[in-house]
């Protein structure tokens, strides 16, 4: 006789008897019991006869998943959560089933997780999807010949690269055609804007 720790078991003698006495001191024909352990009873019948029996309850120890993976991620991208293994199924509230799920939206991801023993226990994470950063090139988008135009990328970004590969976030073009720009944001997140540069004659 088993059950899952965190449940309960019921222990039944069995009816049509004068009295019953339990280890735990019950005196009902059944007990209830959350706790593994070996218990006993002594009936008595109605003639007097005395009969005993006993049994050993295995509580089953439940371990609740881990979840580990990354709490953030940019947007377009994933994140991938591990409940970890030794168990026997998985269920997440994202409908994977298995010990990993691909997570591609922010929210609150739980798993319910079944043991060998088929005990069930449940775990759970946030995971925040950030924001690509805004970034757009500001500036003229043609200068003179001899001249120059300085493009800008805004602030508050942590890096900046240019496709001529500077890392300011300001630069000055002064030859026409195509650039750049690849922002990093706090959050790891990048986006790029380009603008095409004239040369006015």
């Amino acid at each position: 006789l088993s059950f899952c720790q965190g449940l309960q078991t019921s222990l039944n003698a069995g009816t049509g008897f004068a009295s019953y006495q339990w280890s735990n001191n019950a005196s009902t024909p059944s007990i209830t019991e959350n706790a593994g352990g070996a218990y006993a009873v002594t009936v008595t019948d109605a003639n007097g006869c005395v009969t005993n029996a006993g049994v050993t309850v295995v509580e089953f120890p439940v371990t609740p998943p881990q979840i580990s993976g990354a709490t953030a991620f940019c947007a377009g991208d994933n994140v991938v959560l591990d409940a970890g293994n030794g168990y026997a199924s998985y269920t997440w509230s994202n409908n994977a089933t298995g010990q990993t799920a691909t997570i591609t939206q922010g929210g609150f991801y739980s798993v319910t997780a079944t043991d060998i023993n088929g005990c069930v226990s449940n775990g759970g994470m946030q995971v925040t999807q950030n924001p690509l950063p805004n970034v757009s090139i500001g500036g003229s988008a043609s200068f003179c010949i001899g001249g120059f135009t300085t493009l800008n990328a805004g602030a508050g970004f942590s890096q900046y690269l240019w496709s001529d590969g500077s890392t300011s976030p300001a630069v000055q073009v002064s030859q026409p055609g195509s650039i750049s720009v690849t922002v990093t944001d706090i959050n790891g997140c990048i986006a790029s804007d380009d603008i095409n540069i004239t040369q006015d004659t």
